[in-house]
């Protein structure tokens, strides 16, 4: 907000002791430094506002890859964890089958060790 004439001379006069009149050349000159001083605050206040307008855009890009990112995190690991349960169920299976063919054959070899035996048996009863 700029300044009167009277408003300059007041606080020239206030600080320096010093009495201006209202057609002294240096209030025209003060009145021109407030004009100017208050076009570069707004032209600086201007900027500021453009700048923080900015960096808020800015940061809601951030903030939207961050959360695009978080959601890609949670697929990967959903993904990772669901391959893993299938790796975990074929090798489980695979190792059933292969427990299942080992027994069988220690049953089949349990048969044969009881015919043999019985043959033995029955060989030495007769």
């Amino acid at each position: 907000m700029s300044k009167s004439a009277e408003e300059i001379i007041n606080a020239v006069f206030s600080q320096s002791g010093l009495k201006l009149e209202p057609d002294d050349p240096l209030v025209a000159l003060l009145l021109f430094i407030d004009r100017q001083y208050e076009q570069q605050r707004t032209l600086l206040e201007d900027h500021e506002n453009a700048f923080l307008l900015n960096l808020d855009q800015r940061l809601q890009q951030v903030h939207e890859v961050y959360e695009a990112l978080e959601q890609q995190k949670q697929h990967i690991r959903l993904d990772l964890i669901t391959h893993t349960q299938r790796l975990v169920r074929k090798e489980v299976a695979e190792q059933g089958r292969e427990l299942y063919k080992h027994s069988l054959r220690w049953v089949a070899f349990g048969f044969v060790l009881m015919f043999l035996l019985q043959v033995f048996i029955l060989a030495r009863t007769l």
